[in-house]
């Protein structure tokens, strides 16, 4: 158990920008990484085979000896494994080309200088010049994804996160969501998607913000409507543009809906269609400002501080109005009536 306790130096690669950018280049890779070394693994076998048929009984020299040498398959791909790396390949070549008298053409130990050259140069071009030089550009380039990624305003995880609060507030998959819960649901995905905390203040600002960008469908929001309108905002506010001055492509634009249009529910025909998410917004934050004074002075305009305590103590929401059914079976809501 003591040494799972080296885990915890994991949490300062989430502190550092740099180790983390590296582990995140690591993780980019790794699928293409895996495509790469399973062909260099095919290319190192077809070699290995073609070695011990051609060199197996080639005579031992200065670099062919009982250490490197194609006498049988695992010992042929660690020379291979050795020529790869560019370590005396050209010595090895050489002593695979052994003629007389350094072999005895009788017993066979003498090389092939034609498949010798043929050989190890295109083991040396294909191997080192194309499969290493692969893996290292494999790199560099996931290295630079993860570098745009770190320095993006949102990035997958922004939206992955927003995916994960729409699902615990939707847990039936309807991909709507009822207007009164868009502001406790901003406070929920937070920044850079959201408002940076769970007051009622700023979740009403950034939803305000969102509104001329969304449409009303009998009272519910669109999943799809609300992402997007969240990341214009976003994109409208760093460079300091209006929200109509931020737009994708035509050929793009079309492209992301038609793949959008996969993933969501299609909208039903049937359903009211307005532009009014700001009045509904207004009346939602102007009630919850009424409901907030009449609670207040409910508790605290009372004769005495010990009718004070007698109000608190028998019924403390007995200020609150009965919430209607559409709000009842609003999860937001219902979790703000128990903790209250």
């Amino acid at each position: 158990l003591r040494v799972l306790r080296l885990a915890r130096l994991l949490r300062v690669a989430r502190m550092t920008k740099g180790v983390r950018m590296l582990l995140r280049t690591l993780f980019l890779s790794l699928p293409h990484l895996v495509n790469v070394a399973a062909l260099l693994a095919l290319l190192f076998s077809l070699y290995a085979i073609l070695g011990v048929r051609i060199f197996g009984k080639v005579a031992r020299g200065s670099y062919i000896h009982h250490h490197a040498n194609f006498e049988s398959f695992f010992s042929a791909v660690l020379l291979l494994f050795r020529v790869c790396t560019g370590e005396a390949w050209d010595g090895i070549m050489r002593d695979c080309s052994a003629q007389e008298p350094y072999c005895d053409e009788q017993l066979g130990s003498c090389g092939s200088v034609a498949w010798a050259y043929i050989y190890f140069l295109s083991f040396i071009v294909f191997a080192m010049f194309i499969l290493l030089n692969l893996i290292v550009a494999i790199i560099l380039r996931e290295f630079t994804t993860a570098t745009e990624e770190e320095a993006a305003l949102i990035t997958a995880d922004n939206i992955a996160d927003f995916a994960y609060a729409w699902e615990q507030v939707d847990q039936a998959r309807t991909a709507f969501l009822p207007i009164p819960d868009i502001l406790p649901f901003l406070g929920v995905v937070g920044p850079p998607l959201g408002s940076q905390d769970n007051l009622t203040t700023k979740n009403y600002q950034t939803a305000m913000r969102l509104a001329p960008l969304l449409q009303a469908y009998d009272g519910r929001i669109y999943y799809k409507e609300l992402l997007h309108a969240a990341v214009i905002t976003l994109l409208a506010d760093d460079a300091k543009v209006d929200v109509t001055d931020i737009y994708l492509p035509q050929g793009e634009q079309e492209k992301m809906f038609k793949k959008w249009s996969a993933l969501f529910p299609e909208i039903p025909s049937d359903v009211c269609v307005t532009n009014d998410v700001s009045a509904n917004l207004a009346a939602v934050r102007l009630q919850s400002i009424w409901r907030g004074f009449v609670v207040r002075k409910n508790i605290f305009c009372v004769r005495s501080p010990m009718d004070t305590l007698a109000t608190v103590a028998t019924d403390p929401l007995s200020s609150f109005e009965a919430p209607s059914a559409a709000n009842r079976a609003s999860p937001f809501l219902r979790q703000g009536h128990q903790a209250w």
